[in-house]
């Protein structure tokens, strides 16, 4: 072996060393999710650096060589049905790679980079490293308890405010830590028991792994601050028969990263009457539920043939090091198939399938692509032998060059989207510290490096509109001023229609375009209509949210469309029946259309809703007496006795805006991309009563005070 070769082999077992230690416990506090994208970022660079010695071997050896395993076809398989359903379910297919989309694929070539260049001795090398995660996630997590913990010290770095308790941790939950945990102690215990020997390393992790088993266990449990919530199985198959009615997503789902999109869509309302109802799970109740609704048949089923690969292996490996490594990589497919998945599970099943290409190589194939031919041979031991200089061609050359500048061109675009992602956390420390300027300059500065993010276009309009609304409250304004808001509200409009353009089915990307219409409701003409339809859109992306009709019905409230606010408020009541809210704003609706008792009827169920001991019981109390002053005695002991009494009912009148495009949300009154908003100077919406919107996630409902209409999310 050349010193090349020598300094390659060394350099790729220093990164499998790494990433085994890293991914699981590396936090670089730098960007906005930083939890998790510290992991992937510390993925992405140990696939890169591998993909990077992978290409020197190809040009040294004078051909791209792959071992082929029985795990190969379906890793090939499952990253392509990745890919399709990365790039074809998405117009736009940013936020898919930076999710769970990327890290699937970068498994892959995670696993074929790493399964080709790692000598067969660096198997012995995962569990230790494993062992090292697992201990130091342990060590880390009891001085969280006692109050020193990395929480701490990541709150001194940053400067706001974070969770210092046991939920944090370096993993990214004490759940995902546990998985790690049960995942490296099964795999010591299969060596030890395979060997009959216990290492030096083991006797020292095994009993603090031990220890950390029994700790995250107690911190994951009902009551305690780490407490799991995790999805409805019924909710998540509804779900997931829902979205594979059309073929297309039969076939590719909808999108590695669309399950919260297409959770809020097709989520069944009797959700609603559960304490989860206004979670938006991001994964269903299992890994096989995911990938069927995200990537459809084709990710499940080749997610299956990999599954059964896996568990083939189990009988087929004939060392410790693989043995141990096969058992872990079983407990992960049924981990998968009881749970939904994360990063650092994904990360350790990718390092047992890499682990047993590499220790059972010898009794391998070989693709190997030579110039213009290719063959398949069985190289045994020989396989980390260079091949003589003479079958070095240009082709290779070329190839082994092109895979470079791919990797350097993948490298760059990993770079800038972790420079946006710290971007926008600059801007939420400068909107802790109420520095509008440097949020304005840090969010411009994210949709700069990456303007393919929703939420970096959305953060941006609410930012826009915020600032237009500070300066429209000053008492006069200079003409340049008055410019400036024009300016921002057009700019916040932009980004906004930007934001439903790139996910038009996130839900949050039509409130924040509805709630920039709403502040200019008054001072541009349509604003109304257009206000309505993005509400609509919201409703059609999420239909079963009584958040969103209550909000919608605060608008036509204010337009004094009191029937057509009664109709959307019951319509919230009827999906969440304990929604105190609801009721609440019902009374006020029906008090407007001088139907008393009904608003009667309202008030008492809020009563009914609320804690008694709390001052919004008091407030209510107070207003039923007042409202019950105005009805005549007679109406009221006959309402109280149960006697009919006639009276009008109240229907709501139809609403063509509202009624059609529930129906058919093609039918857009909205103004479209490159449409000219003309914005008066100086104006905005005055402050008029709204609807009052509810925000907890309790099932007690208590009413929120009213919302001003100048505010925006």
């Amino acid at each position: 072996m050349s010193k090349t070769q020598e300094f390659l082999a060394k350099l790729s077992s220093i990164v499998l060393v790494s990433t085994a230690v890293l991914v699981p416990l590396l936090i670089v506090p730098v960007t906005a999710n930083f939890v998790f994208e510290s992991k992937y970022y510390m993925f992405l660079l140990g696939t890169l650096v591998l993909g990077t010695i992978f290409a020197i071997q190809s040009y040294k050896r004078g051909a791209i060589e792959f071992v082929l395993s029985p795990f190969t076809w379906p890793l090939v398989l499952f990253g392509a049905a990745a890919l399709a359903s990365s790039f074809f379910a998405n117009v736009y297919p940013v936020e898919s790679l930076l999710g769970l989309g990327g890290i699937y694929i970068m498994s892959i070539f995670f696993i074929l980079f790493g399964g080709t260049v790692l000598e067969q001795n660096s198997t012995k090398l995962i569990l230790p490293s494993l062992a090292i995660a697992g201990s130091t996630l342990t060590i880390l997590t009891i001085a969280q308890l006692l109050g020193f913990g990395p929480a701490h010290l990541i709150q001194m770095i940053l400067g706001v405010e974070i969770d210092t308790s046991v939920a944090f941790n370096a993993a990214g939950s004490p759940f995902f830590a546990l998985q790690l945990i049960g995942l490296t102690l099964l795999g010591l215990i299969a060596y030890a028991v395979r060997t009959k020997y216990i290492s030096k390393i083991t006797a020292i992790t095994a009993p603090i792994l031990i220890i950390g088993l029994i700790l995250h266990v107690w911190a994951i449990l009902p009551g305690r601050p780490a407490e799991i919530t995790l999805p409805n199985w019924t909710a998540s198959w509804s779900v997931a028969l829902d979205t594979i009615r059309t073929p297309r997503e039969a076939l590719i789902g909808v999108g590695p990263e669309a399950y919260v999109n297409v959770y809020s869509r097709f989520k069944p309302a009797w959700v609603n009457t559960t304490e989860v109802w206004a979670v938006p799970f991001a994964q269903g109740a299992s890994f096989p539920l995911t990938v069927l609704t995200t990537m459809g048949f084709l990710g499940l089923i080749t997610w299956a043939v990999l599954a059964w690969a896996a568990f083939r292996m189990m009988k087929y490996t004939s060392t410790p090091e693989t043995k141990a490594l096969s058992y872990m990589l079983a407990a992960t497919f049924i981990i998968q198939l009881l749970l939904p998945v994360n990063v650092i599970l994904l990360f350790v099943q990718a390092l047992c399938i890499m682990g047993i290409l590499v220790g059972e190589r010898h009794r391998c194939s070989i693709l190997m692509l030579q110039a213009l031919a290719m063959q398949i041979s069985r190289k045994n031991n020989n396989f980390d032998e260079q091949p003589d200089a003479k079958n070095v061609s240009l082709p290779v050359s070329i190839s082994a060059g092109v895979l470079l500048i791919g990797l350097l061109f993948v490298g760059y675009l990993g770079g800038r989207t972790f420079m946006a992602s710290a971007a926008s956390l600059e801007a939420a420390k400068a909107m802790e510290r109420e520095d509008a300027e440097t949020v304005y300059t840090q969010q411009q500065r994210a949709i700069t490096l990456n303007p393919y993010l929703d939420v970096f276009r959305r953060d941006y309009a609410s930012t826009n509109i915020l600032i237009a609304i500070a300066l429209s409250d000053r008492a006069e304004l200079t003409q340049q001023e008055q410019e400036t808001v024009a300016a921002l509200l057009q700019q916040a409009i932009r980004e906004a229609r930007a934001a439903t353009v790139l996910d038009p089915l996130d839900s949050q990307n039509w409130i924040v375009l509805a709630q920039i219409y709403q502040n200019m409701i008054g001072a541009v003409e349509e604003a109304d209509q257009w206000t309505v339809q993005a509400y609509v859109e919201a409703i059609n992306t999420n239909p079963t949210d009584p958040s969103l009709r209550i909000a919608l019905g605060g608008i036509f409230l204010n337009a004094e469309n009191y029937q057509q606010a009664y109709s959307l408020f019951e319509q919230a009541a009827n999906l969440k029946p304990d929604m105190a809210n609801a009721y609440y704003n019902m009374a006020f609706a029906l008090i407007q259309l001088e139907a008393y008792l009904e608003a009667r009827q309202a008030y008492l169920v809020v009563l009914e809703l609320l804690d008694p001991a709390s001052e919004e019981y008091a407030q209510i109390q107070q207003e039923l007496e007042e409202l019950e002053a105005q009805i005549p005695p007679e109406q009221l002991e006959a309402a109280d006795s149960g006697e009919p009494i006639p009276q009008d009912s109240v229907t709501p009148e139809s609403n063509p805006i509202l009624d059609q495009n529930l129906q058919d949300p093609s039918q857009s009154v909205s103004p479209q991309e490159g449409d000219d908003v003309q914005i008066p100077t100086g104006t905005t919406q005055e402050d008029e009563p709204a609807a009052q919107e509810d925000d907890s996630n309790t099932n007690e409902g208590e009413p929120t005070t009213q919302p001003d209409d100048n505010e925006a999310e």
